[in-house]
């Protein structure tokens, strides 16, 4: 269920390019290694897990729906955008982060070496 507090409804209706900057300063203390220790551990471990879990139960769902004739091209869109949301979860990499917030400039903590 989708649920706005007002906070979230602000940031969702503010400039993308407002809500961008506030976010940059905070991810320049994160590195690569830090990413990794993070889905490295037991509990990203068990999301990661779900979140694959998850996926195939979608798609396992999609098919049996259009099996019975029961799936529109609206549902099979709603399976297919959740499924395909799961797989980008489990194979993001720290430089998808960085990209999507820096665009193709490396951050200032990407540089130290």
């Amino acid at each position: 269920m989708l649920s706005l507090t007002p906070d979230h409804l602000a940031r969702v209706t503010a400039p993308a390019q407002e809500i961008v900057e506030s976010r940059r300063p905070s991810l320049l203390d994160v590195s690569d290694q830090d990413y990794q220790l993070w889905r490295r551990h037991p509990v990203s471990v068990q999301i990661f897990l779900w979140l694959e879990d998850l996926r195939d139960s979608l798609l396992r769902d999609a098919l049996r729906a259009f099996l019975a004739g029961e799936i529109d091209k609206l549902m099979l869109d709603e399976f297919r955008g959740r499924a395909l949301l799961a797989s980008e979860l489990v194979a993001l990499q720290w430089s998808d982060v960085t990209r999507w917030y820096f665009g193709d400039v490396t951050p200032p903590q990407e540089k130290r070496v």
